[in-house]
C-alpha cells in the first residue's frame, strides 16, 4: 500500500512546482534551437503581464518584439518595426524552459522552437527593476498629463564586486545618461521620474493657463533597456527612449553599450581595432549601406536620400559573436523618414582591422 501513496506524493509535488507562477520581473537568457536546427539565443524580459525580447532577423541585426503573457506562461510576441503577420507564440513549461512556434511573413508556416535558460561561463544572470506612474499637469479630472514607464536591467547582489558594484554603476549610468552616486535601481529610477515630472510641470504650467482645455499638453515618455548579447565576458545591451512633447511625432532612438563584464569597463570602439582603424571601416561601412541599399559604388548617398556621402563609425555600436554593428539614430546621417539605419559588419569583413590580441581575443577564438 505505501507505493502508490510515494507515486501520488511524487507527481503532486511535481504538480505543486510546475504551477507555481512566474516571477512578475524577470530577464531569463534562453538557449536552444529552432526547428531542431539552427541554434537560437532569446533574452526575454518579463515586466508583469507583458514580455519582449529581440530576435536576430538578419546577418547580425536585431528586431524588437513585444506581447503579452497569461498567468499559464504562454505569451504571443510581435515586432515593433515589421508589419508582415511575424508572431512568436510560446509557452514557458517551467520556470526554465520555453517552447512555441515563430510564424513568418503572416503565410501561416509555423517553425517550433524549444529554448532552455542557460548562463555559460562568461554570462551573468540579471535582474529587472520598472517603473510606470502618470502626473496630471493640475488637479481636474480633464487635466493633461505625462505619462512615464522606464525598465533597467542589472546584475543581482553577488560576492564579486565587479558584477554586483561596478557594472551596476556603469549600467545605471548609461541608462541614466548621467552619473549617479548610488547603485540603487529603485532609486535612480525615481530620480529620473521626478526630473522628468519637475520638467513637465515648470514647461506646461504657464502654457495652461492660455489653453486649459487643451490635450496637446500631452506628454509621454519610454526608456526600456533591452539584451541582445550576454556571453564570452560581454554584455551588450541599448536603451530604447520614445519622448512625445507636443509637435507632429514623438521621438524615438536606441543607445547602444557594450561592457566587458570581466573587467568591469564599457568598450569604445578603439579597444576593438587597431590603430587608424576609421578611414578604412568608414569605406566598409559606406559599401554596406549602398549595397543593401541597391545602389552602386560610385553613386553618392547624399543624392539618395543621406545626409553625407561617407558612413564613418561612431560610438553607438553593439557586439555579437558574429561581428559589429554601428547604430545610427534619426536625424544623424537621414531625415527622420528614413527612420533608423544599421550597419552590420561581420569579423570576417573586419578581420584586417581588429585588434585580435586585445579584449577580442576570447571572443574570435
Amino acid at each position: 500500500m505505501k507505493k502508490p501513496v510515494i507515486v501520488i506524493l511524487i507527481t503532486f509535488v511535481a504538480l505543486q512546482l510546475f504551477s507555481q507562477p512566474l516571477p512578475k520581473k524577470a530577464y531569463f537568457r534562453m538557449e536552444g534551437k529552432i526547428n531542431n536546427e539552427s541554434d537560437l539565443v532569446l533574452h526575454l524580459v518579463k515586466v508583469n503581464d507583458s514580455l519582449y525580447c529581440d530576435y536576430p532577423f538578419a546577418e547580425g541585426m536585431f528586431s524588437a518584439w513585444s506581447g503579452k503573457i497569461s498567468p499559464d506562461g504562454s505569451f504571443t510576441l510581435r515586432s515593433f518595426y515589421f508589419e508582415k503577420g511575424d508572431v512568436i507564440r510560446g509557452k514557458f513549461t517551467d520556470k526554465s524552459n520555453v517552447s512555441g512556434t515563430f510564424e513568418m511573413n503572416g503565410e501561416g508556416k509555423k517553425v517550433p522552437f524549444k529554448l532552455t535558460e542557460k548562463y555559460p561561463a562568461g554570462s551573468i544572470p540579471l535582474s529587472v527593476f520598472y517603473q510606470s506612474a502618470v502626473k496630471p499637469l493640475v488637479t481636474k479630472p480633464s487635466s493633461p498629463r505625462a505619462t512615464i514607464q522606464q525598465c533597467v536591467i542589472v546584475p543581482g547582489e553577488s560576492a564579486n564586486p565587479v558584477t554586483s558594484d561596478t557594472l551596476r554603476k556603469i549600467i545605471l549610468d548609461t541608462f541614466a545618461r548621467r552619473a549617479f552616486a548610488k547603485t540603487d535601481p529603485a532609486w535612480v529610477l525615481n530620480s529620473l521620474q521626478q526630473v522628468y515630472f519637475d520638467d513637465y510641470v515648470a514647461t506646461n504650467e504657464d502654457l495652461y493657463k492660455d489653453m486649459p482645455d487643451s490635450h496637446s499638453l500631452d506628454w509621454e515618455f519610454l526608456k526600456l533597456m533591452h539584451i541582445i548579447f550576454n556571453e564570452e565576458d560581454f554584455l551588450t545591451f541599448y536603451v530604447q527612449t520614445y519622448a512625445f512633447t507636443g509637435g507632429a511625432h514623438g521621438l524615438q532612438t536606441e543607445e547602444y553599450a557594450v561592457i566587458n563584464t570581466r573587467k568591469g569597463e564599457t568598450l569604445k570602439t578603439s579597444d576593438l581595432f587597431k590603430p587608424d582603424y576609421d578611414s578604412a571601416v568608414t569605406i566598409l561601412l559606406t559599401k554596406k549601406l549602398k549595397s543593401s541599399n541597391g545602389l552602386k559604388d560610385d553613386q553618392k548617398l547624399s543624392e539618395n536620400g543621406w545626409f553625407i556621402d561617407e558612413i564613418r563609425p561612431n560610438e553607438n555600436f553593439y557586439l555579437t559573436s558574429e561581428g559589429i554593428g554601428f547604430h545610427y539614430n534619426p536625424y544623424e546621417i537621414a531625415p527622420y523618414s528614413s527612420g533608423t539605419t544599421d550597419i552590420f559588419l561581420t569579423f570576417s569583413e573586419l578581420d584586417p582591422f581588429l585588434d585580435k590580441g586585445g579584449v577580442l581575443a576570447r571572443l574570435l577564438h
